[in-house]
């Protein structure tokens, strides 16, 4: 991925199911979370990385992984975009009982609002250097560039950056990915 001599087309490994992937890729982001603790520099040139899983429950599962390897500095590393599942439920991201989905999610009226990490996702999101999403959550995105553009830019206290890396884990349709 660091050899590529060019950023105007995607880089895509292919493999077959059973391969591995999923492994190499969180081997990926725990070595690039130890780059951003150990060489920040040479992480801020990078820019950082986004993400994109099918499922939820596979980005609270990374989410608790890098936790795990960097308990001190995992807010500051990774940002994983949560909804209104059952594993966010599990995980404690929304504390309100009586919501069971956004559109259900009243932001002012909620007693929990002020600590909530699924609303907190954009304050934090935007300083995180891996940024985890699901693909529907990605191809919502992507039909407003603007919010894509979002999703790739990074603030730093050196000033704005932007994620050179989209790492898709899973099946994804590479057909409409090629607008990117």
């Amino acid at each position: 991925l660091l050899s590529a001599d060019s950023n105007k087309n995607a880089t895509i490994v292919p493999s077959r199911a059973g391969f591995g992937k999923s492994t190499w890729i969180l081997a990926l982001l725990l070595a690039s979370c130890d780059l951003n603790q150990n060489m920040p520099a040479f992480a801020r040139s990078l820019g950082g990385l986004v993400l994109v899983v099918q499922k939820i429950e596979t980005l609270n599962e990374i989410l608790h992984c890098i936790e795990h390897y960097f308990p001190d500095s995992s807010s500051d590393l990774v940002a994983m975009l949560q909804g209104w599942s059952q594993s966010g439920q599990q995980n404690g991201f929304c504390r309100n009982q009586l919501v069971n989905s956004f559109e259900q999610c009243h932001k002012q009226a909620c007693p929990y609002a002020s600590d909530c990490q699924i609303l907190q996702f954009n304050q934090h999101g935007d300083q995180a250097y891996i940024v985890g999403i699901t693909q529907a959550r990605f191809n919502l995105l992507r039909r407003n560039q603007h919010s894509l553009d979002a999703l790739l830019k990074r603030t730093t206290e050196q000033g704005e950056t932007y994620r050179r890396f989209i790492i898709f884990d899973e099946k994804f349709d590479f057909a409409q990915t090629a607008t990117l």
